[in-house]
């Protein structure tokens, strides 16, 4: 592209985010869909990112006011889906896949028993008391590795205390 086509390129998708900045300030809730619909626009590769940079989520995906809503109830130590649907005004399917995505590949497996493994941090610094194989302060992938066949080891993934606590 020549250089004055390049620039004006630019300046036009500068426009055109700061617009679609301002809609989605104006309408926090709305999806991607939404904003398409609303905007009159085919639902494009350049639509597509432009209004994806803006902040809005494909209908699908939760929007990051709902994300929020559902930490800041897990972080509240809310786990039931039921619960969290019921406070935050989410449906319930979104709350559910919001909630597994914290879980990682742990997905509905019991604690370390998931094919892929996962992680546990712990990084409150405080005293806790493990019924075999942990100790404060250590980092470890429990299971063992197989010698024979590696690709068969039963590794879970990985445990990590801090000593310290360690703000995020």
């Amino acid at each position: 592209m020549p250089s004055s086509t390049r620039q004006n390129w630019q300046a036009l998708q500068r426009l055109a985010s700061d617009s679609l900045a301002g809609l989605h300030a104006q309408q926090p809730t709305w999806s991607l869909e939404d904003a398409l619909e609303h905007l009159k626009l085919p639902r494009t590769v350049l639509f597509v990112e432009l209004l994806s940079k803006a902040g809005f989520a494909a209908r699908h995906d939760p929007t990051a006011a709902e994300r929020l809503a559902v930490d800041d109830a897990l972080l509240r130590g809310v786990w039931s889906e039921q619960v969290i649907a019921a406070e935050t005004g989410i449906d319930a399917r979104r709350v559910r896949a919001i909630v597994q995505m914290h879980r990682g590949s742990y997905g509905s497996a019991p604690y370390g028993k998931a094919e892929y493994g996962g992680m546990l941090l712990d990084a409150g610094g405080t005293v806790d008391y493990y019924s075999s194989g942990r100790q404060n302060g250590a980092s470890l992938a429990p299971g063992k590795r197989d010698e024979k066949n590696p690709e068969n080891s039963p590794l879970h993934g990985l445990f990590i205390d801090t000593a310290e606590k360690r703000p995020f």
